[in-house]
């Protein structure tokens, strides 16, 4: 049975608390998800787990589609100066990292890696009230919305170096837009394993678009060349 917001079952999201919370109501919506404790943990987990696997998958794939990922990368978190040096010194010594790791260790990052996915995972689900899930099938999931990132970072990465002068600055944040709302209505639906609709999971996808594209589609200085 549907539920009255594209949910199956009779629990609706909590789109209404949210929308109270952030309209300065009771914020008892906001509560529940632990909006700042799961913000805090998915930070930590990013920092631990995420960027370390991107780095060590990226030394095992090709020069061209590492280049388009250290290019996103870097927009996408507004790197520059000293910090730029270093993730590119990161990625630089792909070599180095393919000898040290091995694909065993590729096999164990891409495992640790999963902590992120599961971080996440578990605020949808909170944020939804959909009932929490485990096994196999989990797992699978979270392992998949990885791969899938990392190849919509190298498809941004790619369209940055190719409209990144005149109107295609214009094409490429319209192509960002249209990917990066597409990627996260996915990664909702998909970490939710498909319980809410995901024409009703759209809007979540666009805002998350408009909140994040504008910092991608800076160039962050001395990302030109490589």
């Amino acid at each position: 049975m549907q539920g009255p917001l594209g949910c199956r079952g009779a629990v609706p999201p909590s789109a209404i608390g949210w929308r109270t919370c952030c309209c300065g109501g009771s914020g008892s919506a906001c509560s529940k998800v632990e909006f700042v404790d799961r913000s805090v943990a998915l930070a930590g987990k990013a920092f631990v787990s995420f960027f370390p696997f991107v780095i060590v998958v990226a030394a095992f794939l090709p020069d061209g589609t590492r280049t388009s990922i250290i290019t996103a990368l870097a927009a996408r978190l507004g790197l520059h100066g000293d910090a730029l040096s270093l993730v590119q010194g990161s990625f630089a010594s792909s070599d180095d990292v393919r000898r040290a790791t091995g694909l065993f260790g590729l096999v164990l990052t891409i495992f640790f890696a999963s902590s992120f996915t599961t971080s996440l995972q578990r605020v949808y689900i909170r944020a939804w009230r959909r009932p929490h899930r485990s096994g196999i099938d989990v797992y699978w999931h979270g392992v998949t919305w990885l791969a899938v990132i990392m190849v919509s970072t190298a498809l941004q990465g790619a369209l940055r170096s190719l409209f990144d002068s005149g109107l295609g600055v214009a094409v490429f944040v319209l192509l960002s837009l249209l990917i990066t709302a597409g990627v996260w209505t996915f990664t909702a639906w998909w970490l939710l394993l498909g319980d809410v609709r995901p024409r009703v999971l759209i809007p979540t996808g666009v805002i998350t678009s408009l909140a994040v594209t504008p910092s991608h589609s800076r160039r962050p200085c001395g990302c030109r060349r490589w």
